[in-house]
């Protein structure tokens, strides 16, 4: 009996799904960042804290965020290809798939090293601290967060590339479902049930 390589490719990408998944919870919980939205602050206190500055974090954090739409995208497009038909619209194979998701892995990359710059520009000397806040000087690492035009730029167009995986994975799915519906006409009446 032949072995079917979809379903090897669907468990490999599940399987880095949830292993994204996994790493960013434990990241997220190791670090603990706390956020004071009153004084634009956020801070932590954990052992992960004193080893790893914020702006890294930060970075760290949206990549995985993003990695992990990205493999979400990736999940529902294999499937998508699965029930499409091969001359369907953005069915791509070979080279042409892999140029969609390394254009998607670089812009992921222009992303964080963007990120990682606007956190370095957002890091104060403590002597520039207002003495209101002082007290976060005692705390391993620290972030408080200035006003800056590049702060609402960047902001805008995380919330435009984070809107374009949403948006690419909503489309691929009623794709799917208008293609079954269609399907379902032509099926047997114990398939319709």
């Amino acid at each position: 009996m032949a072995e079917d390589s979809r379903g090897k490719g669907y468990r490999k990408n599940l399987f880095l799904l949830q292993a994204t998944s996994t790493m960013m919870d434990i990241l997220c919980t190791a670090y603990a960042p706390i956020i004071q939205v009153n004084c634009r602050a956020i801070f932590s206190d954990s052992l992960l804290a004193e080893f790893i500055n914020f702006a890294t974090f930060i970075v760290r954090l949206i990549f995985l965020n993003y990695e992990l739409s990205m493999l979400s995208d990736n999940w529902s497009y294999s499937i998508r290809r699965v029930v499409l038909p091969p001359e369907s619209p953005f069915c791509f194979e070979g080279w042409r798939k892999s140029i969609l998701f390394l254009s998607l892995q670089v812009a992921t990359c222009v992303v964080g090293i963007v990120t990682y710059l606007l956190m370095h520009d957002q890091i104060i000397n403590s002597d520039k601290i207002p003495s209101s806040f002082h007290w976060i000087i005692n705390k391993s690492a620290y972030l408080l967060i200035r006003e800056s035009p590049l702060l609402y730029g960047a902001a805008a167009r995380a919330i435009i590339y984070g809107s374009l995986f949403v948006f690419m994975i909503a489309a691929m799915l009623m794709q799917m479902l208008i293609e079954i519906n269609r399907g379902m006409n032509h099926a047997s009446l114990a398939t319709q049930r």
